[in-house]
């Protein structure tokens, strides 16, 4: 293994470790998160072993997982944005991605590609539903933003979604034509990765001092 991939690897366990210390505090959403990032690790370790051991691109494991992870992520929002919650419409979007996610395998990208309509689809959805999250906080005049849990994890998500939008774009086209690119979008992508779990680990590590979402 890689000191990147270690790295990167130990912050999610740290995160979902901090969590599970926690998990008698988490809210129904904040346990969405958690759950979330117990499903990323096993998901970066199955994809890793299989490319060691059956040398293939474990584009089946992207496959399972990304629809998964967009319902987590829908059911986290579902249960901390009030609205949403009222008509269950968050639950509603995650269970399309499901549908989506099924079609797009079957009929246009199978389980052999890489699943970029999901990852668009997800991608889109999850920087509308982070933004929303962000815009009814921010009419709450009274809250302590450095104390929301809400507001921390709807500003990570929106970060890196809107990170993964970029750097798809950039490599579409630069990356493809240059190896140096490629290499720089790489690492960008384990830098913004590192950022993006071990700010989650920072969450639940002082979980205890934060207000929970959802309340």
């Amino acid at each position: 293994m890689s000191l990147f991939f270690l790295t990167y690897i130990f912050l999610i366990a740290a995160g979902f470790t901090a969590s599970f210390i926690n998990r008698k505090k988490l809210s129904t959403a904040d346990t969405c998160i958690s759950i979330l990032l117990l499903i990323t690790f096993i998901s970066e370790m199955l994809n890793h072993y299989s490319s060691l051991f059956f040398h293939n691109n474990g584009m089946i494991i992207f496959h399972v997982f990304t629809p998964i992870e967009f319902l987590l992520i829908s059911i986290y929002y579902n249960n901390s944005i009030p609205w949403l919650r009222q008509k269950n419409i968050g639950i509603i979007i995650g269970l399309t991605g499901l549908v989506v996610a099924v079609m797009n395998a079957v009929f246009i990208q199978t389980t052999d590609q890489l699943n970029s309509l999901m990852l668009l689809f997800e991608g889109f959805f999850t920087i509308a539903l982070s933004l929303f999250a962000l815009y009814n906080i921010l009419l709450k005049e009274e809250m302590d933003l450095k104390k929301s849990a809400h507001f921390w994890i709807s500003v990570f998500l929106l970060i890196y979604f809107a990170f993964t939008f970029m750097r798809w774009g950039v490599f579409y086209l630069y990356g493809t034509h240059s190896n140096s690119g490629a290499l720089l979008l790489g690492y960008l992508h384990w830098g913004i990765n590192v950022l993006f779990y071990g700010s989650f680990f920072i969450v639940f590590l002082n979980y205890r001092k934060l207000i929970p979402s959802g309340e």
